[in-house]
C-alpha cells in the first residue's frame, strides 16, 4: 500500500513538473512576445501627451524642490500640518508619476543613429539602463516619505540630535529631484528650429536660475542667523531686513524663530537681492553682512556675469534672426529702387516691379519654393509637388482618372508663375507650347481691344499642344491675356506632357477627352453680326404706328419752331 501511494505520487509530481515546465516556457514565449507587442512607438500620440505631462512635472519640480528646502526643511517657522500633509500628498503623486514614466521608457520604441526604429526589448532596456535610468531612479525615491515617517519616529522617542540631523540628511537628498531637470535638457533639441520657443526657454531658464539662488540665498541667511551664543546676530541679511521692515524676529530656545517677515516675503527680498546681482545692477539695500553672505555674493557675481552674457547674447542672435528675413525684404526692395535709379526705369515700370515685390513677399513671405524641393530626394520631391498642384488636380476633370504614379509625373512637370495685377500673360504674336491652369486669381481675355472671355480658378487656357507632335513647331498667340489680380499659374510644357501621357498610353485618351480649354489662345474669335428683322404689324398696329409717328413729327415740330 505504502509503494503503492509513492508510485502514484512520484507519477503527480513528475506530470506536474512536466505541466509546470510546458507552462512556463510558453509563458515566457507569451510574455516576451506581448511585451513586445505593448511596446508604444515614440512618436506616438501617447508619448506625445505623456511627454509634455512629464515636462509639466519637472517644472513643478523645479521651482517646488528649491523652495520647500529652503523654507520647510530648517530652523524658520513652520507651516501648520494640514499644508504639510497637502504637500506631501502632491509630491508623492509626482514620484508616483515619474516612477511610472521609468516603466513608459522601458516600453518606448528608440531610433538608431541610421533612423531605423528599434523595438527589440533587450536593446531598449540596456540603452535605457546605461543612458538615464540611474538619475531618474535617483530623482523619484519618495524622499517626502521617508521623512515624514522618521520624523514622527523621532517625535515620539524626543530625539531632537536626530531629529535635526534627519533634517539635514533629507533636505539634501531631496535636492536630487533636480535631476528631473536633464529631462528638458533632452527635448532642447526639437525646439531648437524655433526662434520665438527658444527665446522663452532661454529668459525662463534665467528666471528658474534666479529662483534658485534665491532659495539658497534664504537658506544661508535662516542658518546663519544665531551666533554662537544662542542670540541673533547683526550680521545678517534676514535680521537686517526684518529691521528694516518693521517684523523683527523674535528669538526662542534652541534657536526657535517667531514672528518674523512671513515666507512670500523674505522670498521676495532673496529673489530681488539676487537678480539685481545677476544683471549687475546692485541696488544695495538688502546687502551682504557675514562671510558666508559674501562668498556666496561674489559666486552669483561671477555666476551672474557668465549667464547672462550667455543667455542674453542668444537672445540678441534670436532677435537678429527674427528680423533677418524682413531684413532681406527691405534689402530687396533697396536694390530694386538702385537698379531704377541707375538704368533710367521709366516710373511706371518701376512701380509695376515694386508692385510685384511686395505682393509675391506677402504671399511667398520670401521662401524660395524650388530651393527647398531640391533639397529633398526624388520621392519626398513628389509628394511635395503634388500637395502643391492639388488644386490643379482636384479642379479638373482630365486628372481624375490620372493613377498616382502618373499624377506624380505630372506633379514633377508643373511649374508655378506668380503675376501680379496689370500684367501680361500671353502677348499677341508669342510662340505658345504650353499648357496652363488657373489656381487663384482672374485673368481677362483681349482680341482687337474687346474682352471676350474671363478666367478665374479652375480653367485651362492655352494651346491643345498634346494632340500637335513635336516634330511641329508651336503656334503664335492671337489675343492678349492680362492679370486683373495678382495670380497663381500653374504651367506645363508640351515636351513634359507629351513625355508623361507617353509613358500612360491609357491615361492619355482620357487626358484627351476631358481636357476642355476655356480659351485657345492660337485661335481667333470670329464675330458675326445679326442683321434685325422688323417685326410684321397687324391692321390696327399700323393705324396706331402711324399715329404715333405723326405725333411725333408734330412734337418734333413743336420743339423746333
Amino acid at each position: 500500500m505504502g509503494t503503492t501511494r509513492r508510485k502514484v505520487r512520484r507519477i503527480f509530481r513528475m506530470d506536474l513538473e512536466r505541466q509546470l515546465c510546458r507552462v512556463t516556457s510558453s509563458g515566457m514565449r507569451f510574455s516576451h512576445k506581448h511585451f513586445s507587442e505593448q511596446l508604444s512607438s515614440h512618436n506616438s500620440s501617447f508619448k506625445s501627451a505623456w511627454t509634455w505631462f512629464i515636462l509639466c512635472l519637472t517644472l513643478y519640480t523645479a521651482v517646488m524642490v528649491p523652495y520647500s528646502v529652503a523654507f520647510q526643511y530648517n530652523g524658520s517657522p513652520q507651516a501648520s500640518e494640514k499644508q504639510l500633509l497637502f504637500w506631501l500628498i502632491i509630491d508623492s503623486f509626482v514620484d508616483v508619476v515619474f516612477i511610472a514614466d521609468i516603466v513608459v521608457n522601458f516600453m518606448t520604441s528608440l531610433m538608431s543613429d541610421s533612423g531605423e526604429m528599434i523595438k527589440d526589448a533587450k536593446i531598449i532596456q540596456m540603452n535605457y539602463v546605461s543612458n538615464w535610468y540611474t538619475l531618474d531612479l535617483l530623482s523619484c525615491l519618495p524622499y517626502d516619505i521617508i521623512y515624514f515617517v522618521l520624523n514622527n519616529v523621532n517625535n515620539l522617542d524626543d530625539k531632537s540630535d536626530s531629529n535635526s540631523s534627519a533634517t539635514s540628511l533629507f533636505s539634501a537628498l531631496k535636492v536630487i529631484r533636480l535631476l528631473r531637470v536633464a529631462r528638458v535638457a533632452r527635448k532642447m533639441d526639437h525646439f531648437a528650429e524655433y526662434s520665438g520657443v527658444v527665446l522663452m526657454i532661454l529668459v525662463g531658464a534665467f528666471g528658474l536660475f534666479g529662483h534658485w539662488l534665491a532659495c539658497m540665498w534664504f537658506a544661508i541667511g535662516i542658518n546663519t542667523i544665531c551666533n554662537e551664543d544662542g542670540n541673533l546676530t547683526a550680521h545678517n541679511w534676514l535680521v537686517r531686513f526684518s529691521v528694516d521692515t518693521s517684523q523683527e524676529y523674535i528669538l526662542l530656545e534652541d534657536c526657535v524663530l517667531t514672528y518674523g517677515p512671513s515666507h512670500l516675503d523674505a522670498y521676495l527680498a532673496a529673489l530681488y537681492f539676487v537678480m539685481s546681482s545677476l544683471t549687475s545692477v546692485g541696488f544695495g539695500n538688502i546687502a551682504p553682512y557675514s562671510p558666508y553672505e559674501q562668498s556666496f555674493s561674489v559666486v552669483v557675481l561671477i555666476f551672474g556675469a557668465l549667464l547672462y552674457a550667455m543667455i542674453f547674447g542668444n537672445v540678441t542672435t534670436i532677435i537678429s534672426q527674427i528680423y533677418a528675413d524682413m531684413n532681406r525684404y527691405h534689402d530687396s526692395l533697396n536694390s530694386v529702387r538702385e537698379f531704377a535709379r541707375f538704368n533710367s526705369v521709366p516710373q511706371n515700370i518701376e512701380a509695376r516691379i515694386m508692385d510685384f515685390m511686395v505682393t509675391t513677399w506677402q504671399q511667398t513671405k520670401g521662401i524660395d519654393t524650388n530651393a527647398v524641393i531640391n533639397l529633398c530626394p526624388k520621392d519626398l520631391k513628389a509628394d511635395i509637388c503634388v500637395h502643391l498642384h492639388r488644386r490643379v488636380f482636384n479642379g479638373h476633370r482630365c486628372f481624375l482618372e490620372a493613377s498616382d504614379a502618373c499624377l506624380r509625373s505630372l506633379a514633377l512637370e508643373f511649374q508655378t508663375i506668380h503675376v501680379s495685377a496689370g500684367d501680361i500673360v500671353y502677348h499677341k504674336g508669342e510662340y505658345v507650347d504650353e499648357v496652363s491652369f488657373v489656381a487663384r486669381g482672374i485673368l481677362e481675355v483681349l482680341q482687337d481691344g474687346e474682352v471676350i472671355a474671363v478666367l478665374s480658378n479652375g480653367d485651362a487656357f492655352g494651346d491643345n499642344v498634346w494632340r500637335r507632335p513635336l516634330s511641329h513647331g508651336p503656334a503664335k498667340c492671337v489675343v492678349y491675356i492680362r492679370a486683373l489680380s495678382f495670380t497663381d499659374i500653374h504651367v506645363i510644357k508640351r515636351a513634359s506632357l507629351k513625355k508623361v501621357l507617353g509613358f500612360y498610353n491609357d491615361y492619355a485618351k482620357s487626358f484627351d477627352r476631358e481636357l476642355k480649354l476655356a480659351v485657345n489662345v492660337c485661335e481667333s474669335v470670329h464675330f458675326r453680326k445679326i442683321k434685325r428683322r422688323k417685326p410684321k404689324l397687324n391692321a390696327a398696329d399700323s393705324v396706331t404706328g402711324g399715329i404715333s409717328s405723326i405725333l411725333g413729327k408734330g412734337s418734333l415740330l413743336k420743339s423746333g419752331a
